[in-house]
This record gives C-alpha cells, sequence and structure tokens, in this order.
C-alpha cells in the first residue's frame, strides 16, 4: 500500500494544466500503469480502498492516462494498453464527478476495442467486474470518434464535430449565466 500511496500522493502534487496541454510524462504514465497493475492483483476488499483512496485531482491525471491507453492500443493494436484504459477509467471515479466527462474516453475505448475484435462492454465486466454500470451503458452505446493521421502521420483521435457543438453549446451556457455580485 505504500507504492500506491507514493504514486497517488505524487499525482496530487503535479500540474493538472501543464498535463493537458503538454501531454502525459513517461514517468507518469508508467506510475499510473504500476496503479492499474497494483489493481488487478488485489483482493477485492483491497480494490474498493484503493479506489477509495484517489482523491479528484489524481482521478483527472487518471482519465488523461485513458485516453492514452485509447492511443497506444488504437497505434498498436494492445489489448493490455486497452485493459489499463479500463481499469483506470474505473479508478478515475469519473461518474462520481460528472459523467458527461467519460463520453469521449468511453467512445475512444470502444473505437479500439473494435478494432481488436472485442466487445468492450463484456472485456471491461470481465477485466473489472466493479466497473460503474453507467460506464457499462457508455460502452454499449458509445459515441462517435474521429481518427486521423496527426502532425507526425501517426493515427490519433481528433475532436468530432459533435463534441466541437457541445463545447459550444456549453460556453454559450456558461457565458449567459448571471454572475454573482461580489461584495
Amino acid at each position: 500500500m505504500d507504492k500506491i500511496s507514493e504514486i497517488l500522493n505524487g499525482l496530487e502534487k503535479q500540474d493538472i494544466f501543464r498535463v493537458w496541454k503538454s501531454g502525459m510524462p513517461p514517468e507518469m504514465e508508467r506510475r499510473i500503469r504500476v496503479l492499474c497493475t497494483e489493481y488487478k492483483n488485489q483482493t477485492p476488499d483491497s480494490r474498493t480502498g484503493l479506489r477509495s483512496a484517489i482523491k479528484q485531482k489524481a482521478g483527472w491525471f487518471i482519465l488523461a492516462f485513458v485516453n492514452r491507453m485509447a492511443i497506444v492500443a488504437l497505434r498498436a493494436n494492445d489489448k493490455s494498453a486497452l485493459t489499463d484504459g479500463v481499469i483506470a477509467l474505473h479508478l478515475s471515479r469519473i461518474t462520481e464527478v460528472d459523467f458527461r466527462d467519460a463520453y469521449e474516453p468511453v467512445a475512444r475505448l470502444a473505437f479500439c476495442a473494435k478494432q481488436l475484435g472485442i466487445d468492450l462492454a463484456e472485456w471491461s465486466l470481465a477485466v473489472c467486474p466493479e466497473i460503474s454500470s453507467t460506464l457499462v451503458k457508455f460502452m454499449r452505446n458509445p459515441g462517435p470518434v474521429n481518427v486521423g493521421p496527426d502532425a507526425d502521420g501517426n493515427l490519433s483521435f481528433r475532436v468530432t464535430p459533435e463534441a466541437e457543438a457541445r463545447r459550444a453549446c456549453r460556453y454559450e451556457m456558461v457565458k449567459k449565466r448571471p454572475r454573482k455580485k461580489s461584495i
């Protein structure tokens, strides 16, 4: 449990903006992979304890790791990356924060699973029986993804027009919201 605590404390000290803007550093990716491996190797009771130890900030880094694993699975047809992505999605506790933030990572994992000939919902239940029923529901009916080459010619995920429209709508809604007057 000391290794897990060290990893989680290290994640809490990281800069969210830097990771989302510049990408996940290899050391952080390695540590989250270790966290996923530890989760797989524990008893159900220990798994619950590990998941409850994850705070919201660490959860955001773990969610970024899910997107990274989707890219790895896409480029290398790697089932272990898909497994780590599913476990990390569960560990991120995203459905407890805002389930809408799970749409994109689930859609990416579902696309990769389809490329590998895997039913993501069934795979997820086998790999991580404790996974949220909300996530399984999303996995059974994932949203669209847009895949194409990046600047280096590697396959990558792109933002879909549907996601851009949702983001613009949300921005407009937030902009129209009345502000509280400060004292």
